[in-house]
């Protein structure tokens, strides 16, 4: 008798997986600067105005993503930053 597949359960985020979630850093959204939030948002940070780090943009060239960014789903399509924002920047 043939092994009939079970269905795969639909992730939280549709991206690639290994032990994290491989997110495009476009695909991540910053309060305050791909939104037109401000400080009233609990997920804005002021830094995001500041100009990006070029040593971290060079190194994350070099070396990529070391330190794992948060982020969480908010509604079905927006994936929000809760930490990493330079780095997602500087990814950028």
């Amino acid at each position: 008798m043939q092994d009939i597949p079970k269905p795969r359960r639909k992730t939280a985020i549709d991206a690639k997986r290994g032990n994290l979630f491989l997110v495009p850093p476009e695909d991540i959204t910053i309060i305050g600067l791909d939104t037109a939030d401000g400080a009233e948002h609990p997920l804005f940070d002021e830094r995001v105005l500041l100009p990006v780090d070029e040593a971290l943009a060079r190194n994350i060239q070099i070396h990529g993503v070391i330190e794992p960014v948060v982020i969480r789903k908010n509604g079905d399509d927006v994936i929000e930053v809760i930490d990493g924002r330079q780095r997602v920047r500087s990814a950028r």
